[in-house]
């Protein structure tokens, strides 16, 4: 039997590749997914022998025949089995087709395969409703026994991933999805992995600069940020302050946990991604470029994080302070410089090298704060690898 997977945060993605009849295409999509660490794939029985030199996957085998009008049957199987004498053991899945005039009975025909103990549950909304997804997580989570697993088929809808994976707090345990690119492919995943780790050390304030005015930018998202959350901002791709929101009341002000008042508009935001080959990168963004309905990371201070949305971007003249900071790596005679430039205002704060949350206010020099060293440069926000000169 397989093993259900034990980490809930992450969700699966079911590459769809059962439409593809261009061998060259299907090879280079399935590499292009194994690079980024997707392993589950759903095929077609003319495909099964294309994958017998692959090693390691889930295959999803849709039925040639099928015998029941309210769904269809997939056999579920390692690839690994494809090149053994044995008989392996393979497990049932069942897709299903949603549509108002059958709902009741596609409902029943899902209950039955709860009880059954089939290994998963593949859903296709033919009018998308978000309503029958709600109903059905409920009654995933309401079986006595443990539930198969629920994949909602988007199609190639990547913006249909949020809402199958946040509805009811839970969401689905995964996507099928059929890329049109490779490139969507990637967009996909990188909403998928929140769990990216970043490096953060303590650099030191050398100078300190009062400017009278500029603007200043303000990310307000749709999420209630935790103390010690915030965003790595930087006036150059060398480094990057940690701004936490503003999740701290003040005299003067009650918090806003919602809100972080980032820096000016010309200042980077630090955003880790994947490259091509599923590693970690880190991509840049200026705070200018930012706005509603974007996804922005937000680092804590283990240097882990998570992706939310910007509900509203605010743009006001206030006056600054440039702040010069400078890192010195360790087993190594090198000193990395750069600087940030936030609004100066008790409300804006760093974190300190023991995690203690100050005002800038009340940064002086000689004190460390929490930063992140970054790429060095960047073109159009991805890591590039050039002699660059930043002031």
């Amino acid at each position: 039997m397989m093993a259900h997977s034990s980490n809930e945060s992450q969700k699966k993605i079911i590459v769809k590749v059962s439409q593809i009849n261009d061998e060259s295409r299907l090879q280079t999509l399935v590499q292009a997914a194994l690079n980024m660490g997707l392993m589950h794939f759903l095929i077609n029985s003319s495909q099964i022998a294309k994958f017998k030199h692959y090693s390691h996957l889930i295959l999803y085998e849709f039925s040639d025949h099928p015998v029941h009008s309210q769904f269809i049957e997939l056999k579920v199987f390692h690839s690994s089995s494809l090149s053994s004498s044995k008989d392996s053991k393979q497990d049932k899945a069942i897709y299903v087709e949603i549509d108002e005039k059958g709902l009741s009975v596609q409902l029943e025909t899902i209950q039955k395969a709860i009880k059954q103990k089939i290994f998963a549950v593949f859903i296709h909304f033919k009018d998308w409703k978000v309503i029958p997804l709600e109903n059905l997580i409920a009654l995933f989570q309401q079986s006595q026994a443990r539930a198969p697993l629920l994949f909602v088929d988007i199609d190639s809808r990547i913006e249909d991933f949020t809402l199958v994976s946040k509805t009811l707090e839970r969401g689905a345990d995964g996507v099928i999805f059929a890329p049109e690119t490779l490139q969507n492919l990637k967009k996909l995943v990188d909403l998928t992995r929140e769990s990216f780790t970043l490096s953060l050390i303590s650099g030191r304030i050398t100078k300190i600069t009062p400017i009278p005015s500029g603007d200043r930018v303000c990310v307000d998202t749709s999420s209630l940020l935790n103390t010690g959350e915030g965003l790595l901002v930087g006036n150059t791709a060398r480094g990057f302050a940690f701004v936490e929101a503003e999740v701290h009341p003040s005299e003067f002000v009650a918090a806003r946990p919602f809100r972080i008042n980032a820096g000016d508009v010309s200042e980077y935001v630090l955003i880790p991604t994947l490259d091509e080959n599923g590693k970690m990168a880190l991509s840049t963004k200026y705070l200018i470029e930012i706005q509603a309905g974007d996804r922005i990371w937000i680092a804590n201070t283990q240097g882990k994080g998570r992706f939310v949305s910007v509900s509203r971007v605010k743009i006001e003249r206030r006056p600054l302070l440039l702040f010069e900071i400078s890192v010195h790596h360790e087993n190594s005679d090198i000193i990395e410089s750069f600087s940030v430039t936030c609004q100066h205002a008790e409300t804006v704060r760093f974190l300190d090298k023991n995690f203690n949350s100050r005002s800038v206010s009340e940064i002086r020099v000689g004190d460390e704060i929490l930063v992140c060293i970054g790429p060095s440069a960047t073109h159009f926000g991805m890591p590039i690898q050039e002699t660059i000169v930043e002031k």
